[in-house]
């Protein structure tokens, strides 16, 4: 091959010899031209990624600051609110002070105002009693009004008001100087132990009450387990029940205005009665009552 050829070939252009003529041959390019209107487009996308990055950017920037500028301000703290120790903790916490029961105790301050029971737990590793709960029921209703947790030094106390809705419950935590509040309005930090309101007056008996009675005491003379309908032609419907054994009655249920809601519910152990009673008749008895010397004492 001459030095002309190696020139062309160099090129991209073969010659070719054919009859008397020359011939040039050219090779395509590999890769073709992509369209304008494609590029643009890729340009425009790239554009439009790269402004959307930057936004978010100086956003987060922003945000940043922001929360910088919140932690370096300076916050107004608001005092803690301590009460002073009351004489029933200062009686509680002298109780701590001795040797723990061996288990749970109630009313171990009897002729006190409040009523104070005391829970107790072995140590797993000591093997010793500790006090861990003290509950404090601060007028004797049966209902207990303050829960102390105990976890070595350290006291924890919560509260609801005694003139407040149940349920709601404030928190306490014992400082050096008396009680931190931790939750709620403070209103029980200085509740005090009050004296039991006295019951109220017993109830007499009613003439269906009478009757009731002088059939439950009785051994059951009807049929079956269920007397549906004791008073029949009376205005009230009495339902007397047996017991499993059918032996006695172990319940009455009273609908005074048949309206097939029981408006009284009667238990009957043996000579002891019990009458839970709806105000409403809306199946929700709220009072309650027992059958002491005679009359209806409130329970």
């Amino acid at each position: 091959m001459d030095l002309m050829k190696l020139r062309f070939v160099a090129a991209g252009v073969l010659v070719v010899g054919a009859g008397a003529g020359l011939y040039a041959l050219t090779r395509p390019n590999k890769v073709a031209d992509k369209p304008v209107e494609a590029v643009d487009l890729q340009t425009q996308k790239a554009e439009k990624k790269k402004k959307e990055f930057l936004e978010a950017a100086a956003k987060y920037r922003e945000m940043r600051a922001l929360r910088n500028q919140k932690a370096e301000a300076p916050k107004n703290e608001v005092p803690t609110q301590v009460t002073n120790l009351r004489a029933i903790d200062r009686a509680v916490l002298d109780r701590l002070q001795r040797p723990a029961p061996e288990k749970d105790t109630l009313d171990v301050m009897p002729r006190d105002l409040a009523k104070v029971d005391l829970g107790v737990v072995t140590d797993n590793l000591t093997g010793k009693q500790e006090v861990r709960r003290v509950y404090l029921d601060l007028n004797r209703d049966g209902r207990r009004d303050e829960d102390w947790i105990v976890q070595g030094t350290e006291i924890k106390r919560r509260a609801s008001p005694l003139d407040g809705p149940r349920g709601v419950e404030e928190e306490y935590k014992l400082e050096a100087d008396g009680w931190a509040l931790v939750k709620g309005t403070g209103a029980a930090a200085m509740q005090e132990p009050v004296a039991r309101k006295p019951p109220p007056a017993p109830v007499e008996l009613r003439d269906l009450d009478r009757r009731i009675l002088g059939v439950v005491t009785q051994p059951p003379s009807f049929e079956g387990r269920i007397n549906r309908d004791f008073a029949s032609g009376q205005p009230a419907r009495v339902q007397l029940v047996k017991n499993h054994r059918k032996t006695a009655i172990e319940r009455v249920q009273i609908d005074f205005d048949r309206d097939e809601e029981w408006d009284e519910l009667w238990f009957v152990r043996g000579k002891e009665v019990s009458r839970s009673v709806s105000p409403e008749d809306d199946g929700n008895y709220s009072e309650r009552f027992a059958l002491k010397n005679g009359k209806w004492q409130h329970m």
